[in-house]
């Protein structure tokens, strides 16, 4: 008896053991890059064009629920036009998402960005440095012409300098990352739905298995 309780001591050690060194190699390995193409899409001075990107703007997109200082929600509910400086912050159970400035400021919001990039961003989910963004925005299928008209339309955004920090990921957003959990979802709104489903259940799985190994430890202490 004493002897597979012995084993299982061992066992158990080995494994918190394998589990510490994921958590380090966690908390210490840059975040997740992915590469996807640039579509060929470029900004137009076109008034119809750049109206229809105003309209999906502050209407199916969203983007103004997001990028609209929190302040102004109650006026873009009653489809007044706001500045879209962000500044928002969404606090989720892998940290806090920073909603950054899309206005057309150089230093502080997207003016800076090729529209190749914005592109990139809008339609696969892949932001300027290679990182991937959690999916907000539930329109990756969108056309060529409405992707068109959205950066167009905020190209004419008056630029707002607020500087916006980048995420902050906590413990388990490091952890969650590591398990590449943080994909872009630019293969369509099916995907969107599955990964928000895979990172939640992986969230759960994580609060499950934390205390359970810091147990381990303590009797193994």
């Amino acid at each position: 008896m004493k002897k597979i309780l012995k084993v299982l001591k061992w066992f158990g050690i080995t494994i918190v053991s394998i589990i510490v060194l994921f958590i380090v190699y966690a908390l210490i390995r840059p975040e997740s890059t992915f590469d996807a193409p640039y579509p060929e899409i470029a900004a137009s001075n076109d008034s119809t064009l750049i109206a229809r990107g105003k309209y999906l703007v502050y209407g199916p997109a969203h983007c103004a629920y997001c990028h609209a200082p929190a302040s102004e929600f109650q006026r873009v509910e009653a489809g007044e036009i706001v500045t879209l400086s962000g500044g928002n912050i969404f606090v989720l159970p892998v940290g806090k998402i920073h909603v950054p400035n899309i206005t057309s400021d150089e230093t502080t919001g997207i003016g800076s960005f090729k529209d190749g990039e914005l592109a990139r961003t809008l339609r696969y989910g892949v932001k300027r440095n290679g990182h991937a963004l959690l999916d907000f925005m539930p329109f990756y299928d969108i056309s060529d012409r409405d992707l068109t008209a959205i950066i167009s339309y905020l190209r004419t955004e008056p630029a707002v300098n607020n500087p916006v920090p980048e995420n902050e990921w906590n413990f388990m957003g490091r952890i969650v990352d590591a398990l590449g959990m943080f994909k872009p979802s630019g293969d369509g709104i099916f995907l969107l739905h599955l990964h928000q489903i895979q990172l939640l259940n992986m969230v759960n799985i994580l609060q499950a298995v934390l205390p359970i190994a810091e147990v381990v430890i303590l009797n193994a202490i």
